[in-house]
This record gives structure tokens, C-alpha cells and sequence, in this order.
């Protein structure tokens, strides 16, 4: 009889990942929430068992690399051009970069259902030759390499596991994979899709320690959120006044409005075209964390940002779901306490219990019935 147990994704779809020294970072809800994206895809790439987990189709036939191409067009260039720097809206410096990267050993030539490959989405130079440099290639056989050696399964547990996670496709929106949401920059799909594989939404790491087990590090909407700092300055008199204003943003903001007036109005006006689009996003992943039971507390804070009311409105909307469920709950209980005392009241023509109309059977009156076919 076989011993060998097939892995499950439910060992690893709360446990944090590990970088190459097997150094603990965070789970995957909590890093696509802090839009540390770069951390992810970087994860995926050392631990896959085969690089063909960046090549599955969807329902409509299209990788991950056919949804980036769908939205070149949107992308911002001179931003940053660091690899760390990957989130919903990558700038479209670090997109070739990437790009430039997996060429290597990826292949970009992969038709969907509608016969486009990834480079036909969009009429960028830059893009087009890195497709052709990998067309020279594979006419060279120089396509695909293998990957080098920066590989650190032997520091990651439960690899298996994480493969199977990886491949796992979401019979809810077109069997699309993780990888396919983070191409998107969905990262509110990305976050169901962990959801629904059992993802906790207030995990946090727990150790043991002379009191019990405590828990530590922050919680999925907590890193939704990050504090930066604006400066503002004055000219006095004698000196030149600097203050460093602090404001908390959606995480994945590179640029912050330099103002906290707490007036949505000024804000729109201030927030870039690329901001904006994180804005939204951050607050309809807030309204469904918060939805699906998310403390908004963390280490006796309230979890807030100082440019958005999503997080008020959001505990506003639970409370007046709860208050209303409540009220209904209570009438459903009143109308069934008024319904059985009802039925069991005997002077009333209705109830659970048995009437005998005839006290007196010699007063019983019998008829006698003409059969059908004599009345034919």
C-alpha cells in the first residue's frame, strides 16, 4: 500500500514564504495587500518544478503575458527601475525589464483563442525587440536556457505544495491562476482567489513564549496601508521652517499628494492617473476584507488612511448589515411565539390539534352515493 500523500495546497496557502536563505517573509495575501508583487513572482520563479506555470492558458486561451500586454498601454515609465519595486502598476521601465529577464526562458509566442500572441496586443518598440531577440534565438537554438543556480528549494519547505498552489486554476473567473491575476495588476481577484482557498484574512504568525502563544506581525489590512512623509517648508524672519508631515496612503503610491486637508476633492485633483487607479483598487479590497470578517484593529490602532474614507464607511455598512440582520432575526422570533400560541389555541378554527365534529356518533348522518357509471 502506498504511503505517498499528494500535496495540499491548505499547508501552505497561510504560511509565509522564504527568500534564499530561508529567511521568513510574508504570506501571499499579506504581500499582494502591501502590493509587494516583485516578492511573489520572484518566489514563483526559484521554487516552480517547471517554468510552464508562466505559460497556462485560460478559458479565452490567454497566459499571463497576453493580460500584461492588454494593458501596456496604461503604464507610466519614469517611475522607478528597480526590480523591487513590482506592484499593481508597475512602470512601464521595470515592465521591460522583466521582460527582458524572462525572455530567456519564457516563450512569448503563444497564440489564444483569438490566434494573438502576447506581442500583438500592443505596437511598442521596445517590446517588439525583445520579441525578436527572442525569435533570433530559437532559430539559433540558444531558446530556452536553464535557469542558473540562484534556485533555493533546498531552503523551502513544502515545495510540492507550493507548486500545486501555483497551478491551481480558479474555476470562478475563466481558470485563471495566481500568476494571471498578478500580470493583471487584479490584485482584489488575486485576494478571492486565496479567499476561497482557505486564505485566513486576520492571520497573523504565532510563537510560543513563557506567557503561551502570542501572535505577532500585521494583518492583512493593516499593510494595505503604508505611512509616508511629505515636507513642507516656510520662510521666517531669520530662518528657513521645514515639517515633515506624515500621511497614510495605499500601499504602492510613489507619488503622494502634498497636502492633508482631509477634503476627497483635493485629493483627485493631486493624485496622479496611476495613484488613482491604486486608490480604488485598495478600497474595494478593504470592503471585501472587512466583509469577510477583517479586524480593523491591529496592536490597539485603528487601521486608517488619511486620503480615503473606505475603512469608516466600510464598518458603517457592516454594523447597519448587523444591527438590521438583528432586528429581523427578533421579529422572526416574535412572529413564531405569536404563531404557535395561535395554533394551539383550541376556540379558533385552525391549530395543531385534532377536532372530533362528531361528539354524538348516533347523530351522525349518513348519504348514500349513486355510483359514477349510473349517473352516466
Amino acid at each position: 500500500m502506498s504511503t505517498n500523500k499528494q500535496p495540499c495546497i491548505c499547508t501552505v496557502i497561510n504560511l509565509p514564504i522564504v527568500d534564499e536563505n530561508g529567511n521568513e517573509k510574508e504570506p501571499l495575501l499579506h504581500l499582494i495587500c502591501s502590493n509587494s508583487l516583485s516578492e511573489i513572482l520572484y518566489f514563483i520563479f526559484s521554487v516552480s518544478d517547471s517554468l510552464d506555470v508562466f505559460t497556462i492558458q485560460d478559458d479565452d486561451g490567454n497566459t499571463p503575458f497576453h493580460l500584461l500586454g492588454q494593458r501596456i498601454n496604461l503604464l507610466e515609465s519614469n517611475y522607478f527601475y528597480d526590480i523591487d519595486e513590482i506592484s499593481s502598476e508597475p512602470s512601464l521601465n521595470l515592465v521591460f525589464k522583466i521582460l527582458k529577464l524572462l525572455s530567456d526562458y519564457i516563450d512569448f509566442s503563444i497564440k489564444n483563442k483569438e490566434g494573438k500572441s502576447f506581442e500583438e496586443f500592443h505596437k511598442n518598440i521596445i517590446i517588439e525587440n525583445i520579441c525578436l531577440s527572442q525569435k533570433i534565438k530559437k532559430k539559433n537554438n540558444k531558446f530556452p536556457l536553464e535557469r542558473d543556480n540562484k534556485r533555493y528549494v533546498d531552503n523551502t519547505p513544502f515545495v510540492a505544495e507550493w507548486n500545486e498552489l501555483f497551478k491551481l486554476r480558479d474555476s470562478n473567473r475563466k481558470n485563471r491562476t495566481l500568476l494571471h491575476y498578478l500580470f493583471m495588476g487584479d490584485r482584489l481577484s488575486a485576494i478571492k482567489f486565496l479567499v476561497d482557498q482557505g486564505a485566513d484574512v486576520n492571520y497573523r504568525r504565532k510563537t510560543k513564549s513563557y506567557y503561551g502563544e502570542i501572535s505577532y506581525g500585521p494583518s492583512a489590512l493593516s499593510v494595505l496601508f503604508t505611512k509616508k512623509y511629505f515636507t513642507c517648508t516656510y520662510v521666517g524672519n531669520h530662518s528657513v521652517i521645514q515639517n515633515h508631515i506624515s500621511l497614510r496612503v495605499p500601499s504602492g503610491f510613489n507619488k503622494i499628494p502634498e497636502a492633508k486637508t482631509g477634503w476627497s476633492s483635493d485629493y483627485n485633483e493631486l493624485l496622479q492617473p496611476r495613484e488613482k487607479r491604486i486608490l480604488e483598487e485598495t478600497e474595494n479590497i478593504a470592503k471585501y476584507l472587512i466583509e469577510c470578517g477583517s479586524d480593523i484593529t491591529f496592536d490597539g490602532e485603528i487601521i486608517h488612511c488619511d486620503i480615503s474614507d473606505v475603512i469608516y464607511k466600510a464598518y458603517c455598512d457592516k454594523e447597519n448589515k448587523t444591527e438590521t440582520t438583528s432586528f429581523i432575526d427578533k421579529f422572526k422570533n416574535l412572529s413564531k411565539i405569536i404563531s404557535n400560541t395561535l395554533m394551539d389555541c383550541p376556540c379558533l378554527p385552525f391549530g395543531n390539534f385534532n377536532r372530533n365534529i362528531y361528539n354524538d356518533i348516533e347523530k351522525v348522518k349518513y348519504v348514500k352515493l349513486e355510483s359514477c357509471n349510473k349517473l352516466d
